[in-house]
């Protein structure tokens, strides 16, 4: 009778009502059009406004659910009629709808360039449907309300990623998918061992529910180890020190724009991670984890930074220039406080536009070029002021610099790290800055201003590649235009994205509101 009860009390009616399924248009919306691409993938001209339509309506729905938690606080979703955390939750808080929303923005301005950088051969094999499959997977992993289910989400990106890896068959490509591959597969073993574990020493994978299981269980030296597990199997997606090799080996082997929305979003679906287990489901980081973020943070911006400069391809040293705001942000971790975690939610939206912003623009000046060699690159300002404007702007944004918007996470981050005394930190974030802003400083010198290759004399301008002009560089300036302008904007008025960081990071050391609202009343035990 008593196990009746519990079943009866752990049902309830599907939800029908559309605004009740609003959380799942992020991920509904690119699912159910990928299908519709992948039935008609023959029909290549369909491909592409199916992709804008998918990318848009997440936007759109992603931005209203983020609406609705502003001002009626994080939402949920129980599937199949069981209430959590019996059944599959999606609940989504601050942190969830910024990033989805963000996400969906990327992959939208990452359609919007590819038929300059797209063949039919592409598109008819599949290359929209795995960048609709990629989105899928992301907003998943952001609205998930449990472990597994986080786990199946990343193994949903890993498959689509893959594919858009291997797209072309190039022997490079297969090369840099095979690194890829492995090592972010030696990541999800880790995270699946320490999923199947935690759910033996605590019995259930919702987070809302292992908020209180953990801080309730004895077995405090276990679930220091799962800790360290979790850091580790999410610094691997993350691409942290020394976890790292598999970024620069792959994102210089694909097309321009899977590179992009590699660069946007797949690493920060790391840190996502590491975000989320380290605030609700070990949120003390059980006396090992936390350790580590510092020391592992500050040594991924430095190696980062180093990287930038010894890298001589354009697209490697922006890999490592990805990977050095990585550090950025499992610093921001590190600290734990509600400023760190709020200059952590805005470096990591700044970074998924502006990485996305300088892969975009690298694509546009290799054409120019003729070569991704950064001594063969030269007389940018020459030959388009445009994109020498746009790559300068987002140099600057990517150094930290006023007036975009990478410089107030920064400033932010080291506030944090003033106020609780980590000054080893500080010096950490400085030193790394410092490297790489010699590195993209000395690159875009380079670049922009000298009239060709290092063998082109002073004075003189040298074009290898193509002449870029007309309808090709309106298509692919355009996202990049939008991209540089957004940076600008939050440089200048970044009010508006601090105060929904500083919402998401309240969020996320007040959890009350996100149990209650995967359980439906804050009556859970």
């Amino acid at each position: 009778m008593a196990d009746q009860n519990l079943i009866s009390e752990a049902m309830r009616t599907t939800p029908t009502l559309l605004a009740e399924w609003k959380i799942l248009t992020p991920m509904l919306a690119p699912l159910v059009l990928a299908a519709v691409s992948l039935m008609l993938r023959q029909k290549d001209r369909w491909q592409f406004h199916i992709a804008v339509t998918a990318a848009l309506i997440a936007m759109i729905g992603s931005g209203l659910l983020l609406f609705d938690i502003i001002i009626d606080g994080p939402q949920s979703l129980v599937m199949s009629g069981w209430l959590a955390p019996f059944g599959i939750a999606f609940t989504a808080d601050s942190l969830s709808a910024i990033f989805a929303f963000v996400a969906s923005l990327v992959t939208l301005l990452i359609i919007l360039y590819s038929p300059a950088d797209v063949d039919k051969a592409a598109t008819k094999s599949g290359y929209y449907t795995l960048i609709m499959m990629l989105l899928v997977g992301v907003n998943g992993s952001f609205m998930t309300g449990d472990i597994f289910n986080l786990y199946v989400w990343f193994e949903v990106m890993l498959i689509s990623s893959f594919g858009l890896l291997i797209l072309g068959g190039d022997k490079i490509q297969l090369d840099g998918a095979v690194k890829y591959a492995f090592l972010n597969l030696l990541g999800t073993t880790f995270f699946l061992i320490a999923t199947g574990l935690l759910y033996g020493v605590t019995g259930t994978l919702n987070f809302a529910d292992l908020f209180a299981k953990v801080a309730a269980s004895e077995a405090t030296g276990t679930l220091a180890i799962l800790s360290v597990l979790f850091l580790f199997a999410f610094g691997i997606k993350a691409a942290a020190f020394p976890m790292y090799f598999w970024l620069p080996a792959a994102y210089h082997t694909p097309r321009v724009a899977v590179s992009a929305i590699f660069a946007g979003l797949l690493t920060k679906i790391g840190v996502y991670a590491l975000i989320r287990i380290f605030t609700i489901v070990f949120p003390d980081g059980n006396g090992a984890a936390f350790e580590l973020f510092g020391v592992i943070g500050g040594l991924t911006i430095i190696v980062g930074g180093l990287g930038v400069i010894a890298q001589t391809e354009l697209r490697r040293m922006l890999a490592y220039l990805l990977m050095s705001g990585v550090g950025i942000m499992m610093i921001g971790i590190s600290i734990h406080t509600q400023l760190s975690l709020m200059a952590t939610v805005q470096y990591t939206v700044h970074s998924m536009l502006m990485m996305t912003g300088l892969y975009l623009l690298s694509g546009v000046i290799g054409r120019m070029a003729g070569s991704f060699e950064i001594a063969k690159i030269g007389g940018i300002v020459m030959q388009n002021h445009f994109v020498a404007i746009a790559y300068f702007g987002l140099a600057l944004a990517a150094m930290g610099l006023p007036p975009f918007s990478g410089l107030w996470p920064k400033y932010m981050m080291i506030m944090a790290a003033f106020e609780q005394g980590y000054y080893w930190l500080i010096a950490a974030i400085l030193t790394g800055s410092l490297l790489t802003i010699i590195g993209v400083g000395r690159a875009s010198i380079q670049m922009i201003w000298r009239g060709g290759g290092v063998d082109t004399p002073d004075g003189q301008y040298e074009a290898r590649g193509k002449r870029l002009e007309g309808k090709q560089l309106r298509i692919m300036m355009l996202p990049i235009s939008i991209i540089f302008i957004l940076t600008l904007w939050l440089g200048i008025s970044p009010n508006t994205l601090i105060r929904q960081s500083d919402l998401a990071a309240y969020d996320l050391l007040n959890v009350e509101q996100y149990i209650e609202a995967t359980f439906g009343t804050g009556e859970h035990e």
